[in-house]
């Protein structure tokens, strides 16, 4: 399978359902937690062989999707601008995220899942993603479905198998403490997001939006029919779509 690649230095996200920085000191420990429910750790590799890895670890489940990459650096390079390497690994499992999605759809906007691949100032490379306990705070899911245990294992140990002591790191990623830490939202009135409801129907709606987006020199390398995904895979969920776009000069 071939890995989509695509530049965008600003990736934002529009749900339609009938999108900060990491700030946690990542020289301070083994694993770092962030404020906004992100867990990160260092690579043993550069950003490039560790993309590598990960990509390649990913293709190698039957049961994942491998939507892509998105190379911000890249895109930052095309507008004469410069960023650090900074890659962002789009990937996904219906039989995981749908249940979550028909239990509340507003989850939908933060799936596929995702892996963050910086290089910091000082040189070193790190892997980070969202805790699934994060996601059910902001979400309002039950922080104890299986479902969430899965995800969690399975980012676990992607993560921790490009580190340079993956056994020692898919334990500390497990560790119960450290997934309630990175889950700080507790309700949706906090959650940052924002709906409105549409005056006209669904695929209407899909269509005026995406004409929208590319009206205003908006980049869209994914559009997400999370519907569909799961009807392929023997699920129900009402008609959800997920944009996935940005602008490099914005």
């Amino acid at each position: 399978m071939e890995v989509r690649k695509v530049s965008a230095i600003m990736v934002l996200i529009a749900l339609v359902i009938v999108g900060e920085a990491f700030t946690g000191d990542i020289a301070a420990e083994k694993v770092t937690t962030g404020s906004q429910g992100i867990v990160a750790v260092p690579s043993a590799y550069g950003p490039a062989e560790t993309t590598r890895r990960l990509t390649e670890s990913l293709e190698d489940n039957p049961n994942i999707t491998l939507l892509g990459v998105v190379n911000h650096a890249e895109a930052a390079a095309s507008v004469e601008l410069q960023l650090s390497p900074t890659l962002l690994i789009l990937f996904g499992n219906p039989a995981l995220g749908t249940p979550l999605m028909q239990r509340s759809r507003s989850v939908a906007i933060d799936l596929p899942q995702k892996l963050l691949v910086w290089q910091a100032d000082n040189g070193a490379t790190y892997v980070g993603y969202n805790t699934p306990s994060y996601l059910a705070s902001r979400h309002g899911l039950p922080h104890d479905l299986d479902q969430l245990k899965t995800v969690q294992g399975a980012l676990s140990n992607f993560a921790s198998s490009v580190t340079a002591e993956p056994e020692e790191y898919r334990e500390l990623l497990s560790e119960e403490a450290l997934i309630t830490r990175a889950a700080t939202i507790e309700t949706a009135e906090g959650s940052g997001l924002i709906s409105v409801t549409s005056t006209v129907e669904f695929e209407t709606t899909v269509s005026n939006l995406r004409g929208a987006l590319q009206e205003r020199g908006f980049r869209i390398p994914f559009v997400v029919e999370h519907s569909r995904s799961a009807a392929a895979n023997d699920f129900e969920l009402l008609p959800t779509t997920l944009f996935i776009f940005g602008n490099p000069s914005v």
